[in-house]
């Protein structure tokens, strides 16, 4: 460079404007902190349109002045005998299922009864009953979304809550909040199914609930007393295999690990003889066989069927049909 000429600085202004230039991208682009933001903002608004037709069919309910008969009035009658010694409720309501099998059996427990105590005491009308089902349907639809985010984060927690508002859709407003068992265990059923997912996602945490809302489902209808311990058996299975499988990859962390497994694998054991204990008191202190017994004893028996073709056929209507 001569002396008194001007620097070229050509070069490093261009570089300056292109270094410019990418930062101005850079702050323009969405960053993953504001992406995670927006997916759990859907993933919020999710549970609230699940959990909307619930609370609009109970409101209408309640304002509308809803009153329990027939079955729900049992739900009803049965849930304020929680408070009373010589009404105790220690079985679940009289099945239908009495008619094939020509012996009188109930369901196998009153753990719904127990949840609708305080709400069916607090009213004498059915506004306890409705509001305390539709808040079992509610808590349901929480889990359902918890859990499906501990599995794959917001986006698994957002289908499940489409899947799960779907369902509340299709059921239609009354079945949202009556206490009839063929309904109010189908949500709980649905929070089961994903518990079982869970477990074998090697979730700990499903344990206790699972023993829970399992054992919720099958005390309110017999229809489930085979699908809910077959279900639990495979959570059970793979948590267990899922489990084994962390063992191996990293012994180094297996005595924490193994100090939660028998902290959470306590937790469900105790939370599921606290679930059975009124079916066992009743078993262990009927003056005859207790319901548990006629519940084997009928399963055993050699009851009418309805037969293949006609059992294919309503299948088919139920599948093929739309509602």
């Amino acid at each position: 460079m001569h002396p008194g000429a001007q620097p070229d600085t050509t070069v490093e202004d261009t570089a300056e404007t292109e270094r410019k230039s990418e930062r101005t991208a850079e702050l323009e682009r969405p960053s993953g902190p504001s992406q995670s933001r927006l997916a759990r903002g859907f993933f919020i608004a999710s549970i609230l349109v699940a959990v909307l037709p619930v609370a609009v069919a109970t409101t209408r309910a309640i304002y509308t002045g809803w009153i329990p008969t027939e079955d729900n009035a049992l739900f009803s009658i049965r849930s304020r005998d929680l408070f009373t010694y010589t009404h105790l409720p220690l079985i679940g309501t009289w099945s239908s299922a009495s008619l094939d099998v020509r012996s009188l059996v109930n369901h196998p427990g009153p753990l719904y009864f127990d949840l609708l105590a305080v709400p069916a005491r607090l009213s004498g009308s059915g506004a306890g009953v409705a509001f305390g089902v539709a808040v079992v349907n509610t808590l349901c639809i929480v889990g359902i979304a918890v859990f499906a985010y501990r599995r794959g984060g917001a986006l698994a927690g957002t289908v499940a809550m489409a899947a799960t508002a779907g369902m509340c859709w299709s059921m239609g407003s009354e079945l949202l909040f009556e206490p009839w068992n063929p309904h109010s265990a189908m949500l709980p059923f649905l929070f089961f199914l994903v518990l079982v997912w869970s477990m074998t996602s090697g979730d700990l945490v499903a344990l206790p609930f699972g023993a829970f809302v399992g054992s919720l489902v099958v005390q309110t209808h017999l229809s489930y007393a085979l699908l809910v311990p077959i279900l639990g058996a495979w959570g059970i299975v793979g948590l267990l295999l899922f489990i084994r499988a962390e063992r191996r990859r990293d012994s180094g962390a297996w005595p924490e690990r193994r100090t939660r497994v028998l902290r959470f694998g306590a937790a469900g054991t105790a939370v599921l003889i606290v679930c059975w204990l009124q079916p066992l008191i009743e078993q262990f202190t009927s003056s005859g066989s207790g319901n548990l017994t006629r519940l084997v004893d009928t399963a055993r028996s050699q009851a009418g069927t309805i037969g293949y073709g006609f059992g294919a056929r309503v299948v088919a209507t139920v599948v093929a049909l739309p509602p």
